[in-house]
Parts: C-alpha cells; structure tokens; sequence
C-alpha cells in the first residue's frame, strides 16, 4: 500500500468520524444548552449520521478500486520486467551462437583457400 493510498484511507476516515460522531455530538451539546430546536437539531443530526455512512461507503469502495487498481499497475511492471530479462538471454544466446557460426564460416574459408591454392 502506496503513501497516497494511506493518506487517502485517513481522511476518508477522518470525515466519517466527524460527520458520524462530532457533529452529532455538537448538535446535541447545542440542544441542551437550549441553543438549537429539537426538531431542526435532529433532522441535522439525522443527516449528518446518513452522510457519514455514505461517505464511508463510497470512501472504502474508492479505496479498494484504488487499491486493486495500484495492484494491476504493479504487476505488469513485474511481468515487463521479466519479459525483457529473458529478451535480453535470448539475444545473448543468439550472439553465441553468430560467434560460433563466424567461427564455423571462417574455418570453410581457410579450408577452401587451402583446397583452391
């Protein structure tokens, strides 16, 4: 898990706490000190409560959209990774094997001298 994808997790739950306890416990402190109506400091609560849950239902499913997301990058890097170090022993092995064919092709070519001379 990347930085950026922990520092996203924290203020998703940062923002479900607060609008899941604090305001609601804020309001109420505001009813009870007669500062706030009964009814406009429920309904506030009320959707306070309701945007806190929305907020932490859509914050995990981005979070773990993120989180796959991150795994798919980093598993084709790996792969492109692998790909070119076995790219790079074909070649080599393909160069072997030219040095070993011009090795081949210069040993006919002294053969043939010595057979035309």
């Amino acid at each position: 898990m990347s930085a950026h994808e922990i520092f996203m997790a924290i203020i998703a739950i940062i923002g479900v706490i607060g609008l899941g306890i604090f305001v609601p416990y804020f309001i109420t402190m505001q009813i009870t000190a007669g500062v706030l109506n009964e009814i406009i400091g429920l309904i506030a609560i009320i959707a306070s409560v309701i945007v806190a849950g929305v907020l932490g239902f859509f914050g995990m499913i981005f979070f773990i959209a993120l989180s796959e997301s991150s795994y798919k990058w980093r598993k084709p890097k790996e792969l492109i990774e692998n790909r070119i170090n076995i790219y790079r022993a074909r070649q080599r092995a393909m160069l072997e094997e030219l040095d070993e064919i011009a090795d081949i092709l210069k040993e006919i070519r002294d053969v043939l001298k010595s057979v035309g001379e």
